[in-house]
């Protein structure tokens, strides 16, 4: 077709001067079967000569696919705009006036811009359907609500490109990068320049086990497509238009009759096994991920996954040699090990290599020679590129790969890569991420070092996620279908004696109300007080219009006079394994100890421990927050000001067979404000 006509088509139109005249153009384009490049030129004459003629490049697209039979389609779509969309395209779908599954349904589509208290009521039955293998679609939404409990934000911003980062997933069959970029949208606004792909895209996701497939954003932090597998089924959330130019946009049409299809079975579901230390194995409880201790009355079966994660722990020999005995068994593996000083015994030793190869690329980079550095000539690999094929991979940014200094401090993404060498295969460029498969099973080893300033620990957390979620690790179920506010494992404490302020305020600078007392511009009055879990942790979150308009331990400072600065609860005598605490803090300085939880054990024993609050390691203002190093971000919302958030504190008891009889509360900085939310033991 280069450089050749294919068609051409006259026209006529009488235009007076100075006025506007409009004519429709129509002809038939020829048949391709994949996308083709192709120009436009309309040529205006004007007796006697041409007078001006517009080239205008577009692209044509393949037939869509034949729709295969749809009969397990249903739709909740009260305002039908969705459901004549899906008869644009042949998809037949049965209307359901309430969103709760019916017999034979394989899909459940909530339709754009429907999410409606019947939504919010049917959560669980609509989990339970998709993690009995059913496939749970929601289309855009101009209002996001979470009627799943995890928090999830979106950004009120328009996309005229977003990029795969998935390319294995089914939802993303038949479409590459060029065509999620400009869509034909206008949004029924006759004036407004077209281009919209997507509008009101997902923030980054801090839990819940969801994975992004479509990104945006300097740091891939904008999601415009999210999955979660779940039990037997799926979860796809999908802010993109694709209902406006259903029938007009052949990329939108397709991915629309992609999420219609059932869904493929997800990677199976692994018991996840962990060997490292307690810090680490925080790390995978806070992205939501149901851990079991490697103990040496219990062992991983070959079915299972197995996370080997010491970093600078040197871990018994006992345990290396049980890991490497499950490994070589055929259990499946991610071992984080930085340098082959790090590693469990391997079928296969790793070959660590320096990517001094890519001494020419941007890869790799000259730096100054820390101490212990040993990677020859002080380089280190500084970014690499995930395999777009590689479905191991779905869900892995390029930004969750990179390490850049003027965004979060340091270069140094790994010090060595492992080679394509002795059994393994490469899945990023440079090696920093591999797999070999000694038993059949995959066997995945990672390079990346999780270590520095938050930005860093941020990108390695979004990066380990979707991995761990590839190769089968899941959360509890629970944590979506059925919420609670306590189990056999966790017993939220009742702080509803001790809390001192709201989460909303009416009155700047009265004294009371709600949270820093700076009015309703500045409070956190979006706090979601229906949900109960944070981190896939259950706390009692209490409802201050049944306590007096209290909801959670606020500590007075210059900055709030009226409130105090130590407040001690009564845990009631009890054994701990672990303890949560879901806080905030305003006015909080970049660096330093702003308070404490001193937890005093029984009275006989005249023994305390002190959790020191360090902002920007465990603790951090509320003003956009970002993940730490020892905490996590519970929750983002926004007020009129400023994205806002809480955060996520887990602390491992050394003592955990002694009961704990008061946890105490304490601010130590002069203008910093504290705020307890929720205490949850683990027992």
């Amino acid at each position: 077709m280069a450089g050749r006509t294919v068609k051409t088509a006259e026209f006529a139109c009488a235009v007076k001067q100075g006025a506007v005249g409009a004519v429709t153009i129509a002809m038939t384009l020829p048949t391709v079967t994949e996308r083709t490049p192709v120009e436009l030129r309309i040529s205006l004459n004007s007796a006697p000569a041409q007078t001006h003629a517009e080239p205008l490049p577009l692209v044509l697209c393949p037939p869509m696919p034949p729709v295969a039979d749809s009969a397990g389609v249903a739709l909740y779509d009260p305002l039908g705009e969705t459901a004549a969309a899906l008869r644009r395209l042949g998809i037949r779908a049965v209307r359901l006036d309430t969103p709760v599954p019916t017999a034979g349904t394989d899909v459940i589509m909530v339709g754009h811009n429907v999410l409606d208290d019947k939504v919010l009521a049917a959560a669980p039955a609509l989990c339970a359907f998709a993690a009995a293998g059913g496939k749970l679609v929601v289309l855009h939404q101009d209002k996001w609500q979470n009627f799943l409990p995890v928090s999830l934000l979106t950004q009120n911003i328009d996309l005229p490109q977003v990029w795969p980062v998935a390319g294995s997933h089914p939802a993303l069959q038949g479409l590459d990068k060029e065509a999620f970029a400009y869509w034909p949208n206008n949004r029924g606004q006759e004036f407004k320049i077209p281009g919209a792909v997507c509008s009101r895209p997902f923030r980054a996701v801090s839990n819940g086990l969801f994975k992004p497939l479509l990104v945006a954003g300097y740091s891939s932090d904008e999601a415009a497509l999210l999955s979660m597998p779940f039990g037997k089924g799926e979860i796809l959330l999908c802010q993109l238009d694709v209902i406006p130019v259903a029938g007009s946009c052949p990329p939108a049409d397709r991915l629309l009759l992609n999420l219609a299809r059932p869904a493929v079975a997800s990677p199976r579901a692994r018991t996840l096994w962990f060997a490292g230390p307690a810090e680490h194995r925080d790390v995978l409880e806070r992205l939501g991920f149901t851990v079991r201790e490697l103990a040496s009355s219990s062992a991983p079966r070959t079915d299972d996954l197995l996370v080997w994660w010491p970093g600078d722990t040197v871990l018994p020999e006992a345990l290396r040699q049980r890991v490497g005995a499950a490994i070589r068994a055929g259990t499946a593996a991610l071992v984080i090990a930085a340098n082959d000083r790090q590693l469990p015994p391997l079928p296969r030793p790793p070959v660590f290599g320096d990517a001094l190869k890519y001494r020419e690329e941007v890869y790799v980079m000259q730096v100054a020679k820390p101490e212990g550095y040993a990677a020859p000539e002080g380089r280190c690999i500084h970014m690499a590129f995930p395999n777009r094929r590689e479905p191991l991979l779905d869900g892995v940014t390029n930004a969750s790969m990179a390490r850049s200094s003027y965004r979060n401090g340091s270069y140094k993404l790994a010090d060595f890569e492992i080679e394509a060498a002795n059994g393994y295969r490469q899945l990023a460029e440079p090696g920093v991420i591999a797999e070999t498969r000694p038993a059949g099973t995959p066997v995945v080893l990672v390079t990346a070092i999780r270590t520095g300033p938050a930005g860093v620990v941020q990108a390695f957390d979004a990066m380990l996620k979707p991995l761990l979620m590839n190769l089968g690790a899941r959360g509890s179920e629970l944590a979506v279908t059925a919420p609670a506010a306590h189990s056999e494992k966790f017993t939220p404490i009742d702080l509803r004696p001790y809390c001192t302020m709201g989460f909303s305020d009416t009155i700047a600078g009265d004294g009371k109300g709600g949270w820093s007392d700076q009015g309703p511009q500045n409070d956190l009055s979006g706090f979601p007080l229906n949900q109960k879990r944070f981190g896939n942790i259950p706390f009692d979150i209490i409802d201050p219009a049944k306590n007096n308009g209290k909801s959670w331990v606020v500590l007075g400072s210059d900055q709030l006079r009226t409130l105090p600065r130590k407040v001690t609860l009564d845990l009631g005598s009890r054994k701990a394994r672990r303890l949560y605490f879901l806080q905030g803090a305003a006015w909080a300085p970049g660096a330093g100890v702003v308070g404490r939880y001193t937890v005093t054990y029984g009275q006989a024993l005249r023994m305390e421990r002190e959790i020191p609050l360090t902002c920007g390691v465990n603790i951090a203002d509320w003003y956009v927050p970002q993940e730490l190093e020892k905490a996590t971000v519970a929750w983002r919302g926004d007020n009129a000001r400023s994205l806002v958030g809480v955060y996520l504190l887990g602390w491992e008891n050394p003592h955990p067979d002694t009961v704990i009889d008061t946890v105490t509360f304490e601010a130590t900085d002069a203008n910093a404000i504290l705020g307890l939310i929720g205490l949850t033991v683990e027992e």
